[in-house]
């Protein structure tokens, strides 16, 4: 067990984790209630729905150089300038085919009813910020530094805060086009910062460009999960909006932002406990699971009680986001289930990927990314948002079966004598 657990004292790195998450999310919050009473109805699923297509394709950038950042940092702390510098260049160098293909997608989703500037500039600010602010976040927490990550967490949604309260002073009406000039100029502001850190580690480029195949293999399953995890979250949405509505889609994305904020402790507790699940888990997954036991039940009761908390606030969402979004209620009690099926698969999922078993995870979540995606189809069609709902939880519950299945099976062949 843990010292700070063992103590019975909550360690501090965790509360700044858990600290830097809330404050991004209660920003995320403000930004969403205020973009969702400033645009139309129509106009805030338009938004949601490009977000969703241009965050399952900045995840591709770097092919997983975040995730390998971290597991650098955590295993061989004195390396990550050459790190840094060596993943930071593997994201720059693919940006440019991802946001061709996220414009692509992008207007098809849209039926072409979007002004292309409104598009370049929601899908550029995305792709410009995201990988950025996620490369920078893993650097500070593989060397330790929660404060730091913390703050790096905030800094996307405070400066997109910051810019949108500045459009509503001067500006009698705020449209889609100055909310999508705001998503570029921040994640242009965010880019720039990891450049800087990158120009400043220049010395190293040379090392940098040296990546070991186990590096591309580990890659490219870490963005494989990474992609899916995005499909699974943005999927539903997406189809929403190309089979049903805008309207529905932007209802259920704000059902779902409640969803996020009350998961906070558990993810938080998930994401602080990743480097140390990095350490145990190079005896593999067993080892990593015992050491850390405690967490996982922890993250258990809290699921439950953001279920609960769910029932309890749905019925005053509309106070909130307004009554023109009168659907909400009813979607956010079907999605009271969501907090346990999400911390079920995400528990699996990072137990795997720092045991050495990240591509059997990226696999399972690939897997069940084209499963999402074929089940949205069929549900959406039938029974809309509800369809949309069910097809997460499907989702959820056959890969985290899956997964479980395959690391236990795997553990008794282990532990078989040769």
């Amino acid at each position: 067990m843990m010292p700070g657990l063992a103590s019975r004292r909550i360690p501090a790195s965790y509360l700044l984790v858990l600290a830097g998450l809330s404050i991004r999310a209660v920003m995320q919050a403000g930004l969403t209630i205020l973009v969702a009473r400033l645009l139309r109805p129509d106009e805030y699923g338009t938004s949601v729905a490009i977000a969703g297509v241009a965050g399952f394709f900045s995840v591709w950038a770097g092919l997983g150089a975040s995730a390998l950042h971290l597991r650098d940092n955590a295993t061989n702390p004195s390396q990550w300038r050459a790190s840094y510098a060596r993943h930071h260049a593997r994201i720059v160098f693919g940006l440019l085919p991802l946001a061709a293909l996220s414009l692509a997608v992008a207007w098809y989703v849209t039926s072409g009813t979007e002004a292309w500037i409104v598009l370049l500039l929601l899908v550029s600010g995305e792709l410009l910020g995201a990988p950025a602010a996620d490369l920078l976040v893993r650097s500070y927490q593989g060397r330790s530094m929660y404060g730091a990550m913390a703050a790096i967490m905030c800094a996307l949604p405070l400066v997109r805060l910051l810019l949108l309260a500045a459009l509503v002073a001067f500006l009698p009406t705020v449209e889609l086009v100055h909310w999508a000039t705001v998503v570029f100029v921040s994640g242009l502001a965010v880019a720039a910062f990891g450049q800087a850190m990158a120009v400043r580690l220049k010395g190293l480029h040379a090392r940098a460009r040296q990546a070991s195949e186990k590096d591309s293999t580990s890659g490219i399953a870490f963005a494989v999960a990474a992609a899916s995890s995005r499909i699974h979250a943005d999927a539903d949405k997406v189809v929403l909006a190309r089979m049903s509505s805008m309207t529905v889609a932007g209802e259920y994305s704000l059902a779902y932002r409640l969803v996020d904020v009350l998961l906070l402790p558990v993810n938080s507790l998930i994401e602080w406990s990743t480097r140390a699940m990095f350490q145990h888990g190079r005896a593999g997954a067993r080892d990593a699971v015992r050491a850390l036991r405690t967490r996982w039940l922890i993250v258990s009761g809290l699921s439950v009680a953001a279920s609960a908390l769910i029932l309890f606030l749905a019925p005053f969402l509309w106070i909130l986001f307004g009554s023109k979004y009168e659907g909400i209620e009813a979607i956010a009690r079907w999605l009271c289930l969501l907090p346990l099926t999400s911390a079920g698969w995400f528990a699996v999922r990072n137990i795997a990927s720092t045991s050495g078993q990240e591509r059997m995870a990226a696999a399972v979540e690939g897997a069940g990314a084209l499963l999402n995606i074929v089940l949205c189809v069929i549900l959406i069609g039938a029974l809309e948002w509800r369809g949309a709902i069910l097809a997460t939880y499907i989702t959820h519950l056959v890969m985290t079966s899956v997964a479980l299945y395959v690391m236990t099976r795997t553990a008794r062949c282990d532990g078989k004598p040769n």
